[in-house]
């Protein structure tokens, strides 16, 4: 039996997330506020018939932007280990929050690491 320790490995992951803010417009012509949920307010000049003229209407437009962070793929590690040992004998011998130990039998030891290396997963032979 060999031991083999695949280790997580930070990654950088990219996300946008929509701006959600409470947004208020005060109409000086129609005497009323106006609120929206959005990103940004922007502006129409529009004709009104109740006050026959044109007047600034506001409406909410959606505000994204990306936000970068590292992430850890151990719970791919975890995912893969729970999907695939039992397609073989191999074990896990402990986990933890930065690393898994396999026990693997001596026959098996090249595929596992041929499995390994196609998930790109860093590990080391002990």
């Amino acid at each position: 039996m060999k031991t083999i320790t695949v280790n997580a490995t930070p990654k950088r992951v990219v996300k946008e997330v929509e701006v959600k803010k409470d947004l208020k417009w005060y109409c000086y012509d129609k005497r009323k506020m106006y609120e929206f949920v959005g990103g940004n307010l922007e502006f129409d000049y529009v004709y009104d018939d109740e006050l026959k003229k044109k007047i600034i209407v506001p409406r909410p437009v959606e505000l994204k932007y990306r936000e970068s962070f590292m992430e850890s793929n151990i719970d791919e590690i975890k995912d893969w280990a729970n999907n695939n040992l039992n397609y073989s004998n191999a074990e896990v011998v402990s986990m933890y929050n930065d690393h898994v130990v396999f026990s693997v039998p001596d026959d098996e030891v090249e595929d596992f690491i041929d499995n390994l290396e196609s998930q790109r997963f860093e590990f080391i032979l002990g």
